[in-house]
């Protein structure tokens, strides 16, 4: 499981890796034409209305000229740029926090449900050494405790899904700025480019509030994890900490990051956990009302099928 999470990750990040080494060939392209484009319609207007001469056709010229070759040279290593970036800003987030977690742990998310299983696997030995229990099927037997589990497994499973799709999220943005980026050049259309910059800083933003949310976390929980007693198991006031503290992380781990980076760079799409959910919970009504139509098409047909019988 643990690894099944890294692998797909690693997937994603590798597929729209090669992504962007495909769309970085019509860079070129696209920037040479909206810089011809923006030659002629900017120049010709100065023509127009001061009767420039030659010297400022040329001054125009060399300055898109330039300006060309620094967008160029943004587009050509662009991604070896954003990934320092990546890398910076979780190092600065996790100096922050002052945490044990690395920048290589962060690329590889399935830490954080590590440190989930074992938060959790405290409350099912608990239970299982007062019951003296030999599977884990024992928590039903115990509807609290079993709860308890799950609870913190599901919140550290969503936090690690809000990791692993920011990851996603952040390199989607990076694909994509090759072939967004250089419509900036063309006064008319510099929104677009003005949108992929908006998205990859709100992507780096929700990064750095991540990591930084993670740095204080990890550590917090392996604090929460110790009993207290001195018999080595958890009272019920130590488990609901445990409990509350899992849910209290999934939320702000859902939450925070999101809304910084939405109002870093009014771009981004904000993908967490919250949208696998959304998705199940819409592919579970369109089942219900495909259920519903073909019901009510049986009720309608079964009659006509009796009379012609």
């Amino acid at each position: 499981m643990l690894t099944l999470i890294d692998d797909i990750t690693a997937a994603f990040i590798a597929a729209l890796a090669n992504g962007w080494a495909t769309l970085a060939t019509f860079a070129l392209p696209i920037l040479g034409v909206c810089a011809v484009i923006s030659f002629y319609r900017e120049y010709s207007a100065t023509v127009m209305s001061s009767g420039a001469g030659m010297g400022d056709a040329m001054a125009h010229g060399i300055l898109l000229i330039f300006a060309s070759g620094c967008y160029l040279f943004l587009l050509t290593n662009l991604f070896p740029i954003a990934q320092a970036a990546l890398n910076t800003v979780f190092f600065w987030g996790l100096q922050g926090a002052g945490g044990g977690t690395t920048t290589a742990q962060l690329q590889a998310p399935s830490f954080i449900f590590e440190t989930g299983l074992k938060a959790a696997k405290t409350i099912a030995d608990f239970d299982g050494v007062m019951r003296s229990a030999a599977t884990m099927f024992h928590l039903a037997n115990h509807p609290g405790d079993l709860i308890a589990y799950w609870a913190i497994i599901l919140a550290f499973l969503g936090v690690t899904l809000h990791v692993a799709m920011m990851l996603i999220e952040f390199y989607l943005a990076v694909m994509l700025s090759s072939v967004l980026i250089p419509w900036g050049i063309w006064r008319l259309t510099s929104g677009i480019a003005e949108f992929s910059l908006g998205w990859l800083t709100g992507s780096l933003i929700r990064a750095l509030v991540t990591s930084a949310l993670i740095g204080v976390a990890t550590p917090t929980f392996t604090l929460l994890n110790q009993p207290t007693d001195g018999g080595g198991f958890f009272t019920l006031p130590q488990t609901f900490r445990l409990v509350a503290g899992s849910m209290l992380y999934l939320v702000l781990c859902w939450i925070i990051p999101v809304r910084a980076a939405t109002l870093a760079g009014q771009a981004s799409l904000g993908l967490t956990g919250s949208t696998l959910l959304s998705a199940a919970m819409s592919g579970q009504r369109f089942a219900t009302m495909a259920s519903s139509v073909t019901s009510s098409a049986r009720r309608v047909i079964s009659p006509l099928v009796n009379r012609s019988s």
